[in-house]
């Protein structure tokens, strides 16, 4: 196991609102994630090894997902696997083993699996065997919070028969 983490935390001053209406309130700082993995059980033995990269930046500093993104790829270090996820995310059981499957029936050398995720509150025990969304829809925010970042939206993969 490697990690490859870019993690964009507010650490003073914090503000929030985004996905609260644009209603804009003061906040805690966010969790140092990086520091509660690397001392729990399951974390420290990596971190200890050197098989945790890391990235901090200042929320105030940050360019949004996309440089975020664009940030972690730049992490990976000739693993064979390369994962990226985003935060708040849920993951249905044994997902690992299926998203490997789904690499080895890929009929690519360099296969890419790539889809916008369901919110992290989903019930994904319903949602399993369903297709799942695509990324597209780029728009550039509209919130003075988010400064112009570029976010993305997701349409529903429909199954078509011929």
């Amino acid at each position: 196991l490697n990690i490859g983490l870019v993690q964009q935390n507010c650490e003073e001053h914090c503000r929030s609102g985004v996905l609260e209406g644009g209603k804009i309130i003061d906040v805690e700082p966010d969790q140092d994630c990086h520091k509660v993995f690397c001392e729990s059980a399951f974390g420290k033995p990596h971190c200890d090894a050197g098989r945790v990269r890391a990235l901090h930046i200042n929320e105030p500093e940050s360019l949004g997902p996309y440089a975020a993104r664009y940030f972690a790829s730049k992490l990976w270090n000739g693993e064979e696997w390369f994962m990226q996820i985003d935060a708040h995310m849920t993951f249905l059981q044994d997902w690992d083993a299926i998203s490997v499957q789904m690499l080895k029936n890929a009929p690519s050398r360099k296969p890419v699996i790539s889809h916008y995720p369901p919110p992290h509150t989903a019930n994904l025990e319903g949602m399993a065997g369903r297709p799942g969304s695509r990324l597209c829809m780029p728009t550039f925010a509209d919130s003075t919070l988010e400064a112009q970042i570029i976010r993305l939206g997701g349409t529903a993969v429909r199954q078509f028969i011929n």
